[in-house]
């Protein structure tokens, strides 16, 4: 049998398909099974001191991710300072693990196209010390059963450490 280095009458056409359709199917397709970051309920209270804190922002900025993707998780408090946390996607969770915890007070209005922002274009000012946003160092490790009744315990801007 000879073996000859030219393109059967079906051409390369063959090889390319096969080579495509296991590319499919294996890189990101039907044969690869995706790894989902497990999610936990979070729920809890933002004070200071016994006082709630209303509309207060809440964001959970997770460290790792076995899926590759970062989504954080958010809420915002409500008049007695509770909070769900939950995903832009409306499920309701954040992933399992250590987060960075950031709180903010600070509303500005949408009618902006600037990056930069002016004291006339916030709607509530920053009432929140910057080490709980800004500068925040919080951390949370969201358990795989989930974490009810956290307490996020906030200071105010100019207001002194609490003992």
């Amino acid at each position: 049998m000879i073996l000859r280095n030219r393109p059967t009458q079906y051409g390369y056409g063959w090889l390319i398909a096969l080579l495509i359709s296991v590319n499919f199917l294996g890189c990101d397709g039907l044969l690869r099974t995706k790894k989902s970051q497990p999610t936990a309920p979070v729920s809890g209270k933002v004070l200071v001191g016994d006082q709630p804190v209303a509309n207060a922002k809440v964001l959970f900025l997770p460290f790792h991710s076995s899926d590759g993707r970062y989504r954080y998780s958010y809420a915002k408090t409500n008049e007695e300072g509770r909070f769900t946390m939950r995903f832009e996607s409306g499920v309701y969770g954040a992933y399992v693990g250590k987060h960075l915890v950031l709180i903010s007070t600070c509303e500005i209005a949408e009618t902006s196209d600037s990056d930069e922002r002016t004291d006339e274009e916030l709607v509530h000012p920053e009432t929140v010390s910057t080490k709980f946003n800004k500068a925040s160092e919080l951390i949370i490790d969201v358990d795989p059963g989930g974490n009810s009744d956290v307490i996020f315990q906030v200071e105010l801007v100019g207001e002194a450490p609490q003992p």
